[in-house]
């Protein structure tokens, strides 16, 4: 559990046949200082799931709008997708 500059990052914990979760957040102690209830959380769970490919399509729009962002800030006119292969 720890926090970063886009979320705070806990636990959380999914009944197998219910549709409530428990977050839990310890705040860097050995036990649980946060807890929250979250009725019907596993709908939205299951929502903000996603696959391997959609994930690896993710990273690569966000790769190429930070590259176009990155060629705007420079002044770079012509943009091809080789100039987006930096791996």
């Amino acid at each position: 559990m720890y926090a970063d500059k886009e979320a705070y990052h806990c636990i959380m914990l999914l009944d197998e046949y219910g549709d409530d979760v428990l977050l839990i957040e310890a705040d860097g102690f050995d036990y649980p200082r946060y807890s929250m209830f979250v009725p019907d959380a596993k709908s939205i769970y299951e929502r903000y799931q996603t696959s391997e490919p959609e994930q690896k399509l993710h990273d690569m729009i966000k790769d190429t709008v930070e590259r176009i962002a990155e060629f705007a800030h420079t002044g770079k006119t012509d943009f091809t997708s080789a100039d987006n292969n930096r791996h």
